[in-house]
């Protein structure tokens, strides 16, 4: 089976590919567990923490510049710098996904799945390495068993063809829809 991909995918696509590639390690160890949305924890938390940034800023002019306050400003300013940086890397990551308008082609046959972004970067996953093929509300991923970080992703609309596909073929890999 082969699919060519030749449109972009939407921006909640990239989105979740970003959230599933981040959260590899948990899919694999739990294979139907919630995908978490980091861009939006990520920016609670860069908002939880400059709003304490601001409270211990207010105590420290109101009353005095107490070791303790000094402390929770020097924590509250760096985990709201920490938590901006990782959130800011995540959008670049979502962005240069976006700007890639390369055709893919993804083809499942007997030995594996293969991605292959218009002849330049190609990866290929035997069936043997597989450790789940996975829905999710925009994309379907083909998860590594390695700890390699591998992870296939293909655009949701190609659900229904792919695991009709992996039915059909009699393949041995986990599934979760």
């Amino acid at each position: 089976m082969t699919i060519e991909v030749k449109e972009r995918g939407s921006k909640e696509f990239y989105e979740e590919v970003v959230n599933v590639l981040n959260q590899y390690r948990m899919f694999l160890a739990e294979p139907e567990a919630d995908l978490a949305n980091a861009f939006k924890t990520n920016l609670r938390q860069a908002i939880l923490m400059a709003l304490m940034f601001v409270v211990m800023l207010l105590i420290g002019i109101r009353g005095r510049f107490s070791a303790v306050v000094i402390i929770c400003l020097a924590a509250s300013g760096l985990a709201m710098v920490l938590t901006s940086v990782y959130l800011y890397r995540l959008r670049q990551q979502v962005n240069t996904f976006i700007a890639d308008d390369r055709t893919a082609v993804v083809t499942l046959d007997e030995t594996g799945v293969e991605f292959n972004k218009e002849g330049s970067q190609v990866v290929k996953l035997g069936w043997d390495n597989v450790a789940l093929v996975r829905a999710f509300s925009e994309s379907v991923c083909f998860f590594a068993k390695d700890l390699s970080g591998v992870v296939i992703a293909v655009n949701g609309k190609y659900r229904q063809e792919i695991f009709e596909y992996i039915k059909t073929a009699g393949i041995d890999v986990k599934t979760v829809k």
